[in-house]
């Protein structure tokens, strides 16, 4: 429909409106945000040269494969929180969950393992503790030398993390395409050869393609919209291969309107430097014992308040710097 907002702007309009509703339980701090801004102006070639998306380490034999385990990385960066706790840690080997999600990847292309529709597809359990190193039981002692297997505490995170692979298995085969790669290439030549290159529409085609990524939810009656991981992906694709020859594909000219984040790296980061601020002792409390925050009003608004300080940080910082006489500073929002 001519006029109709774009995703991203869906994304800004409604996390700015649930952060308004819910300001006195999450605020932002209108004097720490100044003086973070002013932090990233001072350090601004530190800032651009950390935007530079997530490089994979190893060479592959085309840019379908990279781009496959670039996206399995995106759909199922989520649930961090899982592996907060010790006991959960010593699971993946002492790695918290963005480590354990890229050397688990990296071993499946090692292995030669093809991450096609097929594979995605039969996913098991037994899979996510082989790959992954997460395991969805426990031993528990029923009586002396003898033990029972019983639901553990990464089982929530197992079965969210397994219905995203045999779900994105079986829209790819659905759709016609072998690999999450392929799908992504195939996205970005329709919208280039239909004039409509740009990040809003990539994230658009992907959340409708692979409903794994979608990430929306009701809130007091209203939608919000985050898209977190399919955002995170587009920054990736425009700042590692927008540039590459080839990849003009990726070069959205509308990356800077990504928005920031919205994961609890972003906000404890946020929480850390005085910007957000929890008015709930039990909340505060929940959130720095690294513990998963469950899906709730209080997880919605935290990460809508995220997403409106990271919109008016980048406007801060990027003022500070042009008014030093500096080129814009925060262009490209990377996870």
């Amino acid at each position: 429909m001519p006029g109709a907002p774009n995703v991203l702007e869906d994304v800004h309009r409604s996390c700015a409106e649930v952060a308004a509703l819910h300001r006195e339980h999450v605020s932002i701090n209108d004097a720490a945000l100044a003086e973070l801004a002013a932090e990233l102006a001072a350090a601004a070639d530190d800032v651009r040269g950390a935007v530079r998306g997530l490089p994979l380490p190893i060479r592959f034999h085309s840019l379908e494969q990279e781009l496959t385990l670039l996206a399995l990385f995106h759909l199922l960066d989520f649930g961090s929180g899982h592996l907060a706790r010790p006991e959960s840690r010593r699971q993946s080997g002492g790695r918290d969950w963005r480590e354990a999600l890229q050397y688990g990847l990296l071993g499946l292309h090692l292995g030669g393992t093809r991450l096609d529709s097929h594979k995605l597809k039969s996913f098991s359990m037994y899979d996510m503790n082989q790959v992954f190193g997460l395991d969805a039981t426990v031993e528990v002692p029923v009586m002396p030398g003898v033990t029972m297997s019983k639901p553990g505490p990464l089982q929530p995170l197992c079965k969210s993390l397994l219905a995203a692979l045999t779900d994105t298995g079986a829209q790819l085969a659905e759709a016609g395409h072998k690999t999450p790669g392929e799908l992504l290439l195939a996205i970005g030549e329709e919208l280039a050869k239909a004039g409509r290159t740009s990040a809003s529409a990539f994230v658009e085609e992907l959340v409708d393609t692979l409903p794994a990524f979608r990430d929306t939810v009701l809130y007091d009656g209203r939608t919000l919209v985050l898209q977190r991981r399919a955002q995170n992906l587009a920054a990736d694709l425009a700042c590692v291969y927008g540039g590459r020859e080839g990849g003009g594909r990726f070069a959205f000219p509308d990356v800077d309107q990504l928005a920031g984040d919205s994961g609890p790296t972003t906000i404890a980061a946020l929480r850390a430097k005085g910007v957000l601020q929890v008015a709930d002792p039990d909340l505060a409390a929940t959130l720095d014992s690294g513990a998963e925050l469950p899906a709730g009003p209080h997880e919605r608004a935290l990460r809508a308040a995220a997403v409106v300080a990271c919109d008016r940080l980048a406007a801060a910082a990027n003022a500070a710097a042009g008014s030093s006489g500096g080129a814009t500073l925060l262009t490209v929002d990377t996870p």
